[in-house]
């Protein structure tokens, strides 16, 4: 059996990706069941993965079983069971060298990148991929002309500081959790900014290029294998994303965003649900073979 671990089931993204693994184990035939500190899925994830309580499933736990999480600070505590110990790699903080210098642990990864990105990292992972939910990808709905949607991050003040100083500029916090109702905000968003360096918002960066939005990101490691400066988004500093709204809102940019936002749309396509199943069940047959016994 595998069981996989969010200690923090508020963690949006962390809870989506572990509930798209569990998704695709599940379509490829392998049980995975979520474990939450009380058992209870948040409300706001659409998951058809089973969910228990800690409680009820550490004494169960046995040698022939499989343990993932994603959570460093959650290795100690586990690494007392009998399971195998597996670390599913959402983001590219320091946090994790630990967990990659770690031979005993099976090492998954989100992103090719984030096995490279630190000297201690030169071991083997696994790319796992991720997936970004259909209902983000835009099917035409009219943009709102300077709209700023802002990503789930610290960077929310700096964007409503940029937003008054450019008075053609609006603000649209994504406040709601659900994919539903982030999609609507991102689907009439002309831009989306994740203004929090090293933030692991990686996830909604995908959403909001699916979304065809302008994406503006901070510089960091993992959004830079998503985001390409000036090719399907922008990467720029904090400090620099007054000018930066101003340069590409302009109505002379016109052409350019619209450039940015179609290949944006071809990055996010590349991480559609259907191409996850296909990555996780060629994994089965290969390096991920022994989740099946």
């Amino acid at each position: 059996m595998i069981y996989s671990f969010v200690s923090d089931p508020e963690s949006v993204h962390g809870i989506k990706a572990g509930c798209q693994l569990a998704a695709a184990f599940a379509a490829c035939g392998v049980r995975c069941v979520m474990v939450t500190p009380d058992g209870t899925a948040p409300d706001w994830v659409g998951s058809s993965a089973p969910f228990a309580a800690e409680s009820l499933v550490l004494p169960r736990i046995s040698a022939a079983d499989t343990v993932i999480f994603s959570t460093p600070r959650d290795r100690e505590r586990l690494a007392r069971l009998p399971a195998r110990l597996v670390f599913h790699a959402q983001h590219a903080a320091a946090t994790i060298d630990p967990l990659f210098a770690d031979p005993s642990i099976t090492v998954l990864t989100c992103w090719p990148e984030a096995a490279a990105i630190r000297p201690q990292r030169e071991r083997e992972s696994i790319d796992v991929g991720i997936a970004v939910a259909d209902v983000f990808f835009h099917a035409g709905l009219r943009k709102l002309a300077g709209t700023v949607a802002i990503l789930p991050s610290d960077g929310a003040a700096r964007v409503a500081e940029c937003a008054a100083a450019l008075p053609h500029l609006s603000v649209a916090p994504i406040v709601c959790r659900d994919d539903r109702g982030s999609a609507a905000i991102l689907h009439t968003s002309e831009f989306a900014v994740a203004a929090a360096e090293g933030a692991g918002c990686e996830l909604a960066v995908l959403e909001a290029l699916a979304a065809g939005c302008v994406v503006i990101s901070e510089p960091s490691p993992t959004a830079a294998a998503l985001v390409h400066d000036g090719v399907n988004g922008i990467v720029a500093a904090r400090h620099d994303l007054c000018d930066v709204l101003r340069e590409w809102s302009a109505p002379a940019a016109r052409i350019r965003r619209a450039a940015l936002c179609d290949r944006g749309r071809a990055t996010a396509a590349a991480h559609r649900p259907a191409g996850l199943r296909r990555r996780i069940a060629h994994l089965l047959a290969g390096p991920l073979a022994f989740l099946r016994s």
